[in-house]
Parts: C-alpha cells; structure tokens; sequence
C-alpha cells in the first residue's frame, strides 16, 4: 500500500511531537507556526514544508537547547576547522586538552556544515569551511560523538 503525497511528512510530524510528549499547541509554538498549520500538517490535508520537517528534527535533536555560539568560539571553531584542513590533529588536541565545547562544536558542525547564506556573505570563507567539513565527513568524524572520545 502506498501512502498519499505528503503522509510521511506528516507521520514523521505527529511522531516528532509525540516522541517529545508535546501538546499541539506548545508544538506548534516550538515551530514557529499555528496550532491550526500543524493541525492541518499533521492530518496531511496539506503538505509538511521541509523547514518545518528540519525543524522538528532539530528540535528532536536538541539542537535548539544549545546556547547561541558566540564569537569567540565562532571563531575558534573556524580555526580549528581551517587547521584540520591543512592536516593539525586538531580533534586530538581537543580530546587530550579535555575540550568538550570545543570538540563538540567542531563535530557539530562537520555533521552539519556551513550555513548556505554564508555563501553569499562570504563565499571564500564558505568553500573552505565546506572543503574541511567534507574531508572531516569523509574521514569518517560525522559518526564521531563527544562522549567516546571523553
């Protein structure tokens, strides 16, 4: 049997919000959205928009529980990933120096990248944060998690 256009989104939807013992209406404040859109999302008598989807898995994942990066470690994080590039055992220093944050931001943002608008702000900048994000990813460090290091 196969399900309607726009079904998956909406089980993957209902899921996230069950999983995490939500309300419709406090859900739907976590989105960004009415309770009404979810209600509809959730029913698929509309179809889920992938920010929405993405939403809810960052909030599954506690991405939204991180406090905001500040500039200092925006641009720690930067250098270590620009040292990683050139081939500095960054990860092992961080491990070795018991630098959690710092190692967590670091493979935070190998699994998940640069963000696309700084591209656009910063397109150098970009292509070499992309460049050590995908040697980090094809290194193997995206299935590398805080707690098995420390």
């Amino acid at each position: 049997m196969q399900a309607k256009p726009g079904m998956e989104g909406a089980l993957a939807l209902r899921r996230w919000r069950r999983a995490a013992k939500l309300s419709r209406p406090t859900a739907a404040k976590e989105l960004g959205i009415s309770e009404r859109m979810l209600a509809y999302y959730e029913a698929s008598t509309h179809a889920v928009p992938r920010p929405i989807l993405l939403a809810s898995r960052a909030l599954a994942s506690g991405l939204d529980d991180r406090p905001a990066m500040t500039r200092d470690r925006w641009v720690s994080l930067v250098g270590n990933l620009l040292e990683y590039e050139r081939g500095v055992p960054v990860v092992g220093r961080m491990v070795k120096a018991r630098n959690r944050e710092g190692l967590r931001d670091f493979l935070d943002f190998v699994r998940t990248g640069p963000a696309p608008d700084l591209a656009l702000t910063d397109p150098a900048l970009f292509q070499t944060l992309r460049a050590a994000v995908t040697r980090a990813q094809l290194g193997g460090l995206a299935k590398f998690h805080v707690s098995e290091a420390m």
